[in-house]
């Protein structure tokens, strides 16, 4: 086979390493879908191509981008039957699995929209089933993809079983595969459900016979026919998917080379299907806690950092299943399942999704994503508190041990914490249980003084805000609530001072708790409104002479160099007034 040639041959490499998506971009716009689809899938020396070379290097940005590159010339007429030619040549090694190229080919993300995607995972299956890869390989790559067929929404009402066929016809080749003649059978090896899995799936098995897989190809036709459509059918295809699901799963767990995003991304869409539309709020929950299980296992330079949004929105789904059993009749075993311990298990999945993020945080993606961890945390807290007001020793001994834990992780990555997130949170929304969170936090040796990315504390946060906060969802009783929270926003920020939060500690535009203060009480002499009188007394609060120390060391100039012991460095930085 010919090799690649040199031309553009060393940069491509070259921003392959440095996983640079935007620089292949550039390189590509030089080539038509032929001389593309030509350059992707023609190998180097050692018989990788470029896709191959990405997925061995874990340059994830290339890999998305070379898929949908990929995607872009079978779509087009033109090239399709040399793309076909092409890329059944597909080739894997001893670094790279058939699993890892098909966790990048079949990725949903990259199926979108969705008018592509049965195009595309036709070529895959016709690619596959002409490649001349190990039988092992083909077998598994062939369940894949009809997994992902499964998977498919096919609006269409005079298409919906299409998607079903195509996947359960993939599933009989990989099945004639395993007991073709002459060949040594290879029959499924069932997966071991641990005990997460069992709870996640409930009572459902994988086929795993020739005979199980035509018996369900016979009801496929009977659900697929016009009169059978509605109810019937709904529940025929979610059970379908839910053997696609546990096929995904024998096969990864089979690898066991860290999570896929294939298959959570389905996982997490089976955990909302089940909590809100089939009202299976168990179910979902177990989901939940069978994605983080998986979680386990990720490694931040061989897995998909595209799992980590997948573990974000496991958070929220497990919020919404607590809210959801919330719900129901006291008697009701989803209800018996809203407990305390269950509630705590999602705190320790908020600090198993900390430990994943990177220290420190290295763009606004991971900021973002621990953001949401923080008000996904803070609602769990305050749910165990408002549903479970009474815990006895044991139960809050752990409940302080689980959360402890997440508060020291998430201080050192270089963002807001847990505290600035409850502040922010109380500014706008007000909960009658906050006062308790923040003492709760207080409690466990939170530091108040800790920044954010900007530079600001959770004092800071309140005297910048102290005048904006939203009155309007309380009609007619506003002022009574304007009040009421202003005292109860007065006594959290007297409970920050009083652990020794500092007053003087400048942000990076120089701007103190104070002089905040000061710029509010202004805003309220002009609107002709009372301040409050806490907030007054600590405009003129007389600091140590240390901070005022501090603030005359910067205002001369002193050189703050290795000469200062960094506990004294630390201590001038934060208290004086003045621009780094």
């Amino acid at each position: 086979m010919a090799h690649l040639q040199s031309d553009h041959q060393d940069v491509i490499v070259q921003a392959i390493e440095n996983d640079s998506s935007t620089q292949l971009i550039v390189i590509f716009k030089n080539y038509s879908k032929l001389e593309l689809m030509t350059k992707l899938w023609t190998p180097n020396e050692q018989g990788e191509t470029l896709l191959i070379l990405a997925i061995k290097r874990k340059r994830f940005n290339v890999i998305d981008l070379l898929a949908k590159k990929l995607r872009e010339c079978v779509r087009d007429k033109k090239c399709r039957s040399l793309c076909l030619s092409t890329f059944c040549q597909i080739q894997t090694n001893d670094q790279v699995s058939i699993v890892e190229v098909m966790e990048c080919l079949i990725d949903p993300w990259l199926l979108e929209p969705r008018k592509d995607e049965p195009l595309w995972l036709e070529f895959l299956w016709n690619c596959i089933k002409s490649s001349s890869i190990a039988r092992q390989e083909k077998i598994d790559a062939l369940e894949l993809i009809g997994s992902a067929f499964l998977f498919i929404q096919v609006k269409s009402p005079s298409k919906e079983m299409w998607a079903p066929h195509h996947g359960l016809q993939c599933w009989k080749e990989a099945m004639d595969l395993r007991y073709s003649p002459g060949d040594l059978a290879i029959p499924k090896t069932p997966y071991v459900f641990t005990t997460m899995a069992a709870k996640a799936f409930v009572d459902n098995s994988e086929v795993l016979t020739l005979e199980e897989l035509e018996l369900l190809e016979q009801e496929s036709s009977i659900y697929g026919s016009p009169p059978s459509w509605g109810l019937a059918s709904s529940q025929w295809k979610f059970y379908l998917r839910v053997q696609a699901l546990l096929v995904n799963q024998r096969i990864v767990s089979q690898v066991n080379n860290g999570p896929y995003y294939f298959h959570l991304i389905h996982l997490i869409r089976y955990g909302w299907d089940c909590n809100s539309h089939r009202h299976e709020h168990i179910r979902a929950y177990n989901i939940c806690l069978l994605i983080f299980e998986q979680a386990k296992s990720f490694n931040s330079t061989t897995s998909s950092p595209k799992c980590i949004d997948i573990f974000v929105e496991t958070l929220e789904l497990m919020l919404r299943c607590f809210e959801r059993m919330r719900e129901q009749p006291a008697e009701s075993p989803e209800r018996q399942e809203l407990t305390p311990l269950n509630v705590m298990e999602a705190i320790k999945c908020c600090t198993v999704l900390a430990n994943l993020l990177p220290v420190p945080l290295v763009n606004d993606k991971d900021h973002n994503r621990l953001h949401r961890a923080n008000m996904d945390a803070y609602d769990f807290v305050l749910q165990l508190l408002k549903y479970f007001p009474h815990l006895n020793k044991e139960e809050n001994k752990q409940f302080e041990e689980y959360l402890s834990r997440f508060v020291h992780l998430d201080v050192h990555r270089g963002s807001h914490s847990l505290l600035h997130g409850a502040i922010n949170r109380c500014m706008w929304i007000y909960e009658s249980d906050f006062q308790r969170v923040i003492d709760l936090l207080l409690k466990l040796d939170v530091d108040p003084n800790a920044t954010d990315r900007h530079g600001k504390t959770p004092l800071h946060l309140l005297a910048e805000k102290w005048n904006e906060t939203r009155f309007s969802t309380y009609g007619n009783s506003a002022a009574f609530a304007s009040l009421f929270i202003s005292e109860s926003l007065s006594m959290v920020f007297q409970s920050l001072v009083d652990v020794g939060g500092h007053l003087d500690q400048a942000t990076p535009e120089g701007q103190t708790v104070i002089s905040l203060l000061k710029i509010q009480r202004t805003k309220y002499t002009h609107q002709d409104c009372h301040f409050d009188s806490y907030m007054e007394s600590v405009i003129n609060t007389v600091l140590p002479l240390s901070c005022y120390c501090a603030q005359s060391l910067r205002q001369h100039g002193f050189p703050l160099d290795n000469r200062l012991p960094p506990s004294v460095k630390s201590f001038i930085l934060r208290h004086s007034a003045l621009k780094l």
